[in-house]
């Protein structure tokens, strides 16, 4: 029987596919581009993506709170997960269980197209899966260096602003920005008098998971600084599999619209 072993180091043993959980609103996506809309039985209710399998799938529970009751009766083949975006006690009560679960664990682009394949050869699609990773290859984003500084927030009430040791920091030092808040680890709580001190230059505002939108844009420039707030599309920044094919041309745009405003 083949075996796998996913990006967390755990391995799991399948003959072949016939239907699939997705625990990830960004691989659900994926699991779309490769083709596998007929084995994907399930998804979570943040799955958004695309909008016919959120209307007809079976929702599965959110994220961090699965219906593990749901999951059983379902008994999937292969269930995809991730380990930043679920909750690690619900994971092995799966894997205790016996349910094949296959976990992803994505700082950089490297990572998400070995993800990509992995998915591709697990699910006997490598064909869709390496026209995907050539499509993402094909495409260049044209940088110029910058010395500019941002601070990325995730969420309001507390504010909780983006360091190191993730995906979207690498997203911003892939496009040329430096993040303000490099010196913490992953995410940290933050009151806006510490988020001064770290002189930014603009703040980027997330679609999500927070959402912030231009309703709370006054608000937020009375705090940071008139014209130093910005909206950014949380999906482009942090989102994996297909997801970083799109990004680029958001990319783009979006470092066009910063040259406008220096």
């Amino acid at each position: 029987m083949p075996s796998y072993i996913d990006q967390i180091g755990n391995a799991i043993h399948l003959e072949k596919v016939d239907s699939i959980l997705s625990l990830v609103p960004s691989q659900t996506e994926l699991l779309y581009y490769l083709g596998l809309e007929e084995k994907v039985i399930g998804i979570t209710k943040f799955c958004i993506k695309p909008d016919k399998w959120f209307r007809s799938k079976t929702r599965i529970g959110g994220t961090k709170s699965l219906n593990l009751d749901l999951i059983r009766s379902l008994q999937p083949d292969l269930i995809i997960g991730n380990k930043e975006e679920n909750n690690q006690g619900e994971i092995e009560q799966l894997i205790s269980e016996g349910f094949n679960v296959w976990m992803s664990d994505i700082f950089n682009d490297e990572e998400n197209l070995s993800m990509i394949r992995s998915i591709g050869e697990i699910c006997n699609v490598q064909q869709q899966a390496d026209r995907i990773i050539s499509e993402f290859n094909s495409k260049s984003l044209s940088l110029n260096t910058t010395n500019i500084k941002v601070c990325y927030f995730i969420w309001k009430d507390p504010y909780f602003i983006v360091g190191d040791n993730c995906y979207i920091n690498y997203n911003l030092n892939k496009i040329g920005l430096s993040n303000a808040a490099s010196k913490f680890n992953r995410y940290k709580e933050a009151i806006p008098d510490d988020i001064l001190k770290l002189k930014s230059d603009y703040y980027l505002f997330s679609s999500e998971p927070y959402p912030f939108s231009e309703k709370h844009i006054t608000e937020l420039e009375s705090i940071f600084g008139k014209d130093k707030c910005l909206l950014v599309d949380g999906e482009m920044f942090s989102w994996t599999g297909y997801r970083p094919i799109l990004a680029l041309d958001y990319f783009s745009k979006f470092l066009e619209e910063l040259d406008l405003k220096i």
